[in-house]
């Protein structure tokens, strides 16, 4: 599995994560569940039950990731404009999907970056310069970087480096 799909198969959990959580009382990462299946060669999960039979096998849930409780407000508590972090962000632009790590451990080409995994991409934030592996391959033109970051929303972009 690429790990494009690897992505959109983690983002599928997540509505299944909650429940099983919920049966197992253990928090679970989603890229780390999605991986865990798909070592295992499932790519979906059709049920709640079906991804708790999955998870009770695996070595995900541990002592540190166990909950003592949860609580399920109606209502969000969190005030509007707080600063909150957010692991990747995934953007649709000109139909193309890019995809944010706010912790990329690789800060090459720029920290953050953008991956296209269709095409095998990565983008430089602050000038547009399209990189394969280490090597520049081109710059997209400076209005569409300029686009592109107006559509971020949930990541502190690097620095603009374009006029």
């Amino acid at each position: 599995m690429n790990e494009f799909k690897m992505i959109d198969f983690a983002c599928d959990l997540e509505p299944l994560l909650f429940d099983a959580e919920e049966q197992l009382m253990c928090h679970f990462d989603s890229d780390a569940v999605a991986a865990f299946l798909a070592s295992r060669g499932i790519e979906s999960i059709g049920s709640v039950e079906l991804l708790v039979h999955y998870l009770k096998e695996s070595p995900l849930c541990d002592e540190t990731s166990a909950l003592s409780a949860r609580v399920v407000l109606a209502e969000n508590i969190v005030p509007s404009g707080t600063s909150l972090p957010v692991k990747k962000e995934k953007i649709r632009y000109r139909g193309q999907v890019w995809v944010i790590h706010r912790y990329d451990k690789d800060p090459f080409p720029s920290s953050p970056h953008a991956h296209n995994y269709d095409l095998d991409l990565k983008m430089h934030l602050g000038n547009g310069g399209l990189y394969r592996g280490k090597g520049l391959l081109s710059t997209v033109r400076p209005k569409h970087l300029l686009e592109f970051r107006e559509r971020v929303k949930h990541v502190v972009l690097p620095p603009l480096e374009v006029g």
